[in-house]
């Protein structure tokens, strides 16, 4: 979460809500900052920006199964690429906390959730993000 944000640090050492900013604050910039309260919901964004940029500038050069005629990936071809399933986050998290990962940054337990926040919410921005590549509005965010 805090990687790059020292692009801002600035606005954080001066903000007052953020107490001790001058003492915290990340001091590492970055050229592009995706600031994200859970690092996960950052992370798929950046990963379905690939799959937009990768089915943009798709030359048809792969000619795989699941390719169309033309040998050209769909935007949905390329978010199951790219993007990770929530089949796929579920599996991952529950390993992480069967291996007594904490991840609860208040109480220290072992619980099923990402940076503090309900796994429940974290697979609705993994859908919402989805969503968002396909034109969606989010409406029908699924939490599986």
């Amino acid at each position: 979460n805090e990687l790059g944000m020292g692009k801002v640090i600035d606005k954080i050492r001066t903000n007052p809500k953020i107490s001790n900013g001058d003492l915290i604050g990340a001091v590492t910039p970055a050229d592009y900052l995706i600031a994200a309260s859970v690092s996960n919901c950052g992370g798929y964004a950046l990963a379905a920006a690939c799959a937009l940029v990768k089915s943009d500038y798709d030359d048809g050069d792969d000619k795989e199964a699941d390719s169309g005629a033309d040998g050209k990936k769909s935007i949905e071809d390329w978010l199951e690429v790219c993007v990770p399933s929530a089949e796929h986050e579920t599996k991952l998290l529950n390993q992480c906390v069967a291996a007594a990962c904490r991840d609860d940054v208040i109480s220290g337990k072992m619980k099923a959730n990402v940076d503090g926040t309900s796994f429940k919410a974290t697979l609705s921005c993994l859908q919402s993000v989805k969503d968002a590549c396909l034109g969606g509005n989010g409406d029908e965010v699924k939490t599986e």
